[in-house]
């Protein structure tokens, strides 16, 4: 018989799984070495090794070393080891199979009294500026992802949106060795690459943003070349993602590329009632189309000369068909073609004239587009667009002396220029932003240090005969001090959110007969005023982290109702005073091989409409009340490669001047396995696996009537995913951070 009398698939499996044969039949090495708390090798140390239900005893050589042996296709990807000595506390522990290097376990010495003395890892490295945290991948398959290894870390919680930092309610922006990345790309990262994981509360200068989250890779290794392709598609509903990348580098370049497409079909519900009576029942099907692109290279001409240029491209197209029934009307079912995309290019240039000084120069371009076709209640395109050019330069510096004291400091100016094109309206609006800011941080003994941030910012609208020009002084002061139950630090920051181009379109954006949005060409920004005090300590191997906070906003951006019950308009119209306590709790147990990640915080809101609007506006003008918020993650490293991970997340009730919407649950599981030497990875993942969170009602305030609606969103997914990787492991360097445009939203 010939190959061509078998079916292609049943080849493809059957080379699949040779390959997979093949390589699995290697013997592997681990290498371990024993020494106690000094670093001098332990002579004569008892060593069991429990490997997939067998049980190997050894002892320690001379130079406290043991070198265990087996086949790769019989053994477990992560082996039990036992030590025990007369003269030292027994060790048991977890190590990976899979490991390169020589495998160091230490042991902690017995008191005279026989009390057994354990010490306990470093969790963190906290002062005023950041928190450090040096990222442990135990209890992770060798192939993890970053974003599994961050969902452990105290204090980060992961959300449908992105990362947040506990007690935010905004996410935090993401940045690879300083370089701002989206969550796509993070999530394409080996866990293994990252030596360190750095959490700011404030940014140099963040707007949108609560918060950064910097990770900093291990230090460079030799040339190599290293990609993964991976495909998923969905169970329950028809959809599907591929996502492949490659990553080069040489002594003098380095060249990273990652592109995706993601198709989904979505299904989702929409019931208004007022006074009880229904009013308008929708049901929308979409076809929703995803893609990303994108490459960086990265050029090191000399130890203190470097350059860095990227570029990318983004965007979705939806098709959705509608069917809307309204009291008086008769059913219509209208479609809409959505069109976005966006293109995001960016250079950096980096100068170290010393190893603690550094000089940087950088540009940006962003364009995106936007385009809706609609055909109710007559057919209409909708457009936008925008053109956006930033310069930037910067001083870094930590070899500064003033007062005695050493300060690390930066001083940078910012400059953007935005073109638009609204999206109902053929007329241009331009903005103009300038910022300068100035950072210092420095110690002021062995316990308290210092953080202080100040950014001046002036900015300009020009829109028909409009014209608005703002001044902004926006200081951050946090005080920190280290003692031995843990860190204690206060911090003050005030930030600005300025209005998104959308918000500022005059015209109606029509949706349908009970839902019309217009904008506001005088729109001014919104301000607040933060106050936090935070407590991070270690109790063990557990953490905990507590934070409470009081933010207040005033000259909210808000939706209102003032001419009729059926159009919202965007106003400065609102205050925000917030009061929240945060508590998180990370905790590893047997061996960092089960770990725990829980957080539970409240709020109370009180949202009042301002004395001006009061008389005209449609809504009642107060809401105030309790909400509770929560996030679980338990993971769990099997033997035989199998992974486990839990998560969940809850947000009670969220509140706006208009409306408060009422939300359940979310938990989502996966089932992870390596395959072939780690080179193949079959994941299943179940995204809201109760279908709670799919359903949310919103209650709006209004002075005529009782108004309700209630959804149900297409959040219930189940996943299987391919993994295959290529080539071998390295580590890249970094030039600087690119330029992250965050005070406006686009889409």
């Amino acid at each position: 018989l010939s190959l061509q009398t078998y079916p292609k698939s049943f080849v493809i499996v059957l080379a699949l799984y040779l390959y997979c044969f093949t390589a699995s039949a290697q013997e592997s090495i681990l290498k371990l070495r024993i020494t106690d708390t000094n670093g001098q090798p332990v002579k004569g140390a008892q060593i069991r090794i429990g490997d997939c239900g067998k049980s190997v005893d050894a002892v320690s050589d001379d130079n406290g070393c043991y070198d265990y042996r087996a086949m790769t296709s019989d053994s477990c990807r992560t082996i039990r080891v036992h030590v025990a000595h007369f003269i030292y506390a027994s060790l048991d522990t977890i190590v990976s199979f899979s490991a390169k290097e020589e495998q160091t376990l230490i042991l902690a010495p017995v008191s005279l009294n026989e009390v057994k003395v354990v010490g306990y890892r470093r969790i963190s490295k906290v002062n005023a500026e950041k928190t450090v945290f040096q990222l442990d991948t135990k209890g992770l398959l060798e192939t993890a992802r970053i974003h599994q290894a961050l969902c452990r870390l105290p204090c980060v919680i992961e959300t449908g949106q992105g990362f947040t930092l506990l007690g935010q309610s905004r996410t935090a922006k993401l940045l690879l060795d300083g370089i701002e990345i989206d969550e796509e790309a993070l999530r394409k990262i080996d866990a293994k690459d990252i030596a360190k994981v750095e959490i700011r509360k404030v940014g140099n200068n963040e707007d949108k943003y609560a918060g950064e989250i910097n990770l900093i890779r291990k230090k460079s290794r030799t040339m190599q070349i290293k990609g993964s392709v991976d495909v998923s598609g969905q169970m329950i509903t028809p959809g599907t993602e591929i996502t492949p990348d490659v990553s080069y580098r040489s002594d003098k370049v380095e060249v990273t590329a990652l592109a995706s497409h993601h198709y989904s079909y979505q299904s989702t519900n929409l019931t208004t009632t007022k006074d009880g009576v229904e009013q308008l029942r929708s049901e929308n099907k979409a076809h929703v189309h995803q893609y990303y692109g994108g490459m960086r290279t990265n050029l090191f001409f000399s130890p203190k000369w470097m350059a860095s240029a990227g570029y990318s491209i983004s965007g979705y197209n939806t098709y959705r068909k509608s069917m809307l029934s309204m009291v008086g009307m008769p059913d219509s079912h209208p479609k809409l073609n959505e069109e976005y995309t966006s293109h995001f290019a960016n250079a950096i240039t980096r100068y170290n004239p010393t190893p603690r000084d550094k000089i940087l120069a950088k540009m940006r371009y962003f364009y995106y587009t936007n385009t809706d076709k609609v055909d109710v209640p007559t057919p209409y395109n909708y457009r936008g667009r925008m053109h956006e050019l930033t310069g930037e330069v910067l001083y870094e510096t930590d070899s500064l002396r003033l007062f005695g004291l050493s300060h690390s400091s930066t001083i940078g100016y910012k400059s953007i220029y935005r073109h638009h094109l609204l999206t109902t309206s053929s007329m241009i609006y331009n903005t103009y932003v300038q910022q300068f800011y100035l950072k210092d941080w420095f110690a002021l003994s062995n316990r308290f240090d210092l953080l202080a941030l100040l950014r001046g910012e002036w900015d300009s609208y020009s829109f028909s005969q409009t014209h608005l020009k703002h001044f902004s002084l926006l200081p951050t002061l946090t005080l920190n001090y280290n003692g031995n139950f843990g860190s204690l630090s206060a911090t003050y920051n005030r930030r600005i959110e300025r209005p998104s181009i959308d918000y500022l379109n005059p015209e109606i954006y029509y949706l349908n007969e009970y839902e019309k949005i217009k904008g506001n060409t005088s729109l001014s920004p919104q301000f607040t005023d933060r106050i936090s005090i935070d407590y991070t300590g270690q109790i063990q191997n557990s953490y905990i982290t507590v934070e409470a906070s009081l933010e207040h906003t005033k000259d909210i951006i808000t939706q209102i109702y003032k001419d009729d019950h059926t159009t919202a308009t965007y106003e400065n119209a609102g205050r925000d005073r917030t009061y929240r306590l945060n508590v998180g709790f990370s905790k590893p147990f047997f061996s960092n091989a089960l770990n725990l990640n829980v957080s539970i915080g409240t709020a109370y809101t009180v949202l009042s409409l301002s004395p001006a609007y009061k008389t005209g506006a449609l809504i009642m003008g107060r809401n105030t009340g309790w909400s509770v918020t929560s996030t679980l993650n338990i993971s769990y490293m099997a033997p035989k490669n199998w992974f486990f991970d839990l998560s969940g997340s809850y947000t009670d009730k969220e509140r706006t001047l208009n409306a408060t919407t009422y939300m359940k649950p979310m938990l989502n599981f996966t089932v992870q396995k390596s395959l072939c030497n780690n080179r193949l990875d079959l994941s299943l993942m179940y995204m809201d696996m109760f279908a709670w969170n799919q359903y949310r009602r919103t209650v709006y305030r209004l002075k005529d009537f009782k108004q309700k609606s209630k959804y149900r969103f297409a959040t219930s997914m189940l996943f299987i995913t391919l993994s295959y990787r290529f080539g071998k492991d390295f580590h890249k360097r970094s030039v600087g951070d690119t330029i992250e445009n965050d005070d406006i939203t686009t889409k």
